[in-house]
């Protein structure tokens, strides 16, 4: 895949994710997917998941515990099947009542045009104290 054809199917992800269309993200995704994120305590959809099913739970309990405010890519970086993007983001925790919001860094890996792998960095004090 060419460089751009890889930023497509990130940027697909985002635009799916953002219209509330969670079955066009896990058609996204390659069947043994990894999703890699912070461990947080109290944060229950924190930490390492695996395969599809796995991230069919983990959006419904995101879903369950909070609501995106606001979600904004700033850039991506694109490097063979490789794309770092960055941005924005502010969420409201269900469960407490709270706002976060902070900076993240998603590195993604796509393979054969599915996602293969995520990890995201991002701001775990301000998850923490909000959750």
């Amino acid at each position: 895949m060419s460089d751009k054809e890889t930023a497509a199917v990130v940027q697909g992800i985002y635009d799916s994710f953002m219209a509330g269309d969670i079955a066009a993200v896990i058609g996204s995704l390659s069947d043994n997917v990894e999703w890699v994120l912070p461990e947080i305590p109290k944060v229950p959809f924190s930490g390492k998941r695996q395969g599809k099913d796995s991230l069919t739970a983990f959006f419904s309990t995101m879903a369950d515990h909070q609501e995106v405010r606001s979600f904004n890519v700033h850039g991506m970086v694109v490097q063979g099947n490789r794309v770092v993007a960055y941005g924005h983001y502010e969420w409201h925790v269900k469960t407490t009542g709270r706002d976060w919001e902070g900076d993240f860094s998603h590195h993604w890996t796509v393979e054969d045009g599915k996602i293969s792998r995520l990890q995201e960095y991002s701001d775990t004090a301000a998850a923490t104290v909000a959750f």
